[in-house]
């Protein structure tokens, strides 16, 4: 499945939400979400820019992602193919990616509102402390989002969570 992304860096969610229900849009989940990234020792995922995530959703469910190459003509909008399966048992997973040679390499936590409207997915994440809009869709489903919310593009990011949070970790006094 193609996925089309973008993220725009938010002071707070409260003026989002009220204008998400005015769009008639529904939270969908609400809660902790962890991710947990494997790669194999020679990091041969991270060297074709390919990504393997296993998630839990708290009280909702666990999946395992294959995230390919973002495609590089654009700037504006992250591209990639993303394969996803849903799993029943988190740690049984876990064991047959160690078994088979992956290790995990790094993990986070964020708080995530799920929300849908329209033809777009929302996200409402908080991760250390910084307050994230992602919207998925097709582009013009993601333009027409971003404006009805009254997002500035100046705050958009097209850098996954990881990237963020390893920048995150780089500034002093972190």
């Amino acid at each position: 499945m193609k996925e089309i992304e973008i993220k725009f860096m938010v002071a707070s969610f409260d003026a989002i939400i009220p204008k998400l229900k005015k769009l008639g849009a529904r939270c969908e989940w609400k809660g902790l979400e962890e991710s947990y990234f494997f790669d194999t020792r020679s990091k041969t995922l991270k060297s074709k820019r390919q990504m393997l995530r296993l998630r839990r959703w708290q009280g909702h469910s666990n999946s395992l992602t294959l995230k390919l190459e973002p495609e590089k003509d654009s700037a504006k909008f992250k591209i990639r193919d993303e394969y996803q399966i849903t799993i029943s048992d988190i740690n049984v997973m876990r064991n047959i990616l160690k078994f088979l040679g992956f290790r995990e390499y790094m993990r986070y936590k964020k708080c995530r509102e799920h929300w849908r409207v329209q033809d777009a997915a929302i996200e409402l994440d908080t991760v250390y402390n910084l307050k994230f809009v992602e919207i998925e869709g097709s582009r013009e489903a993601i333009h027409k989002m971003a404006a009805e919310l009254g997002l500035d593009w100046s705050a958009m990011t097209t850098k996954g969570y990881l990237s963020i949070i390893r920048d995150l970790r780089r500034k002093p006094g972190r």
